[in-house]
């Protein structure tokens, strides 16, 4: 079990949206907390990547690679 102490505000708005998507309050903060830690595994494996990789692309060239260019 975890405490977090957040402000009343956050609180607040936490609890709302959890009411309005049908979740309890601890339901919504798991699988928002799992949510996050997804995306942060995934910038990180990005990050790592792209140091040993060392190449870095513009969007333009990527989508010149990609075959997406018009």
């Amino acid at each position: 079990m975890l405490s977090v102490d957040i402000g009343s505000e956050l609180e607040t708005e936490i609890a709302q949206v959890a009411k309005e998507t049908g979740m309890t309050l601890s339901e919504f903060i798991n699988r928002a907390i799992s949510g996050y830690l997804e995306e942060m595994k995934d910038y990180q494996l990005c990050i790592e990547s792209l140091e040993e990789d060392g190449t870095n692309l513009t969007s333009e060239e990527l989508e010149k690679e990609l075959g997406l260019a018009d």
